[in-house]
């Protein structure tokens, strides 16, 4: 199966309450599966990380969102560690940086042996350039379109690996 990562869009009470009482967050992911709310990266999450931090798990903010960014939804583990969540103002301010991304910026970001040495997940980088930039800039637009409608709304964003 392997580390999967979604973006929910979810309300700012939402957000609120799952920040204060941490153990609710396994009952708003489960209220927001199938929603239509939320985005799933799948595995390629890792490799836009990097492609948006040059690193393998820090970066500055906000686009180290996908590994670091947003406030930890207390140690209720679901999945791979805990959820996290940007508030409204973090994803306006993500959006924007997302918006600042060409996809001629992200492709000449986008080199397969800097994701290799780098050990970045899920280790594909051997295959076609062609094809493997046709799929993380297709993933690329879908999480700029859904930050830019959870922004729009004035909404806050899960960030879920599992």
């Amino acid at each position: 199966m392997g580390m999967i990562c979604k973006l929910f869009i979810v309300p700012a009470t939402a957000a609120r309450q799952v920040l204060d009482d941490p153990a609710k967050v396994h009952e708003l992911l489960e209220s927001l599966m199938g929603s239509g709310a939320g985005l799933s990266l799948e595995k390629s999450w890792h490799g836009l990380h990097f492609v948006l931090t040059g690193t393998a798990w820090e970066g500055v903010s906000p686009l180290s969102f996908l590994a670091t960014g947003g406030a930890t939804v207390g140690d209720e583990d679901i999945g791979y560690g805990p959820a996290r969540i940007l508030d409204p103002d973090g994803v306006a301010e993500l959006d924007k940086a997302l918006g600042a991304i060409s996809d001629a910026e992200f492709a000449r970001r986008f080199i397969p042996a800097a994701l290799s040495k780098a050990e970045i997940y899920p280790e594909i980088w051997d295959d076609p350039l062609e094809s493997l930039l046709a799929e993380y800039k297709s993933y690329f637009q879908e999480m700029k379109e859904h930050v830019h409608r959870a922004a729009q709304t004035g909404q806050a964003l899960l960030v879920a690996i599992t």
